[in-house]
């Protein structure tokens, strides 16, 4: 299968991502973001939750080990940070490239009423401004809205 728009062509690549022994995405490749340096992050909930691969495909690290409960959406910034929500956890980290957390938006297991318009009832995605650098966080399954 092909599919295309204007002059961009996609075509699917069989055996892409080059996983090692005993790493997996446990079926659930959840969301893909790309950084400044063309490497491909692959937010799962396989073995290695935030899985690296160089554009080629061959695997470079994993992290986030015991980090999420149930990850969902993934952002990467201007400066190559990450922005990760977990959708079951009611939460959004911001990591920088290298794993290491600097900020969490919500409380890790402890969601808002549901339909409230608190943070966080089961986010699902998050949007970085390209200028202002603004975070907009889609609370959609137990909330319905767009956070700012």
């Amino acid at each position: 299968m092909t599919t295309c728009t204007s002059q961009t062509k996609y075509e699917p690549v069989a055996g892409w991502a080059k996983l090692p022994m005993g790493v997996t995405f446990k079926g659930d490749a959840t969301s893909v973001a790309v950084d400044s340096k063309d490497n491909v992050y692959v937010f799962n909930r396989g073995s290695e939750p935030i899985a690296v691969f160089d554009k080629e495909g061959n695997f470079l690290r994993g992290m986030g080990h015991g980090m999420f409960v149930r990850p969902h959406g993934i952002e990467i910034d201007a400066e190559d940070n990450l922005y990760l929500v977990d959708d079951d956890g009611h939460f959004v980290q911001k990591l920088s490239k290298y794993g290491e957390v600097i900020f969490t938006l919500g409380i890790k297991g402890e969601p808002c009423e549901w339909q409230s318009g608190g943070m966080f009832n089961r986010p699902t995605d998050i949007a970085i401004h390209p200028e202002s650098g603004d975070l907009f966080v889609y609370d959609g399954y137990g909330n319905s809205r767009v956070h700012k």
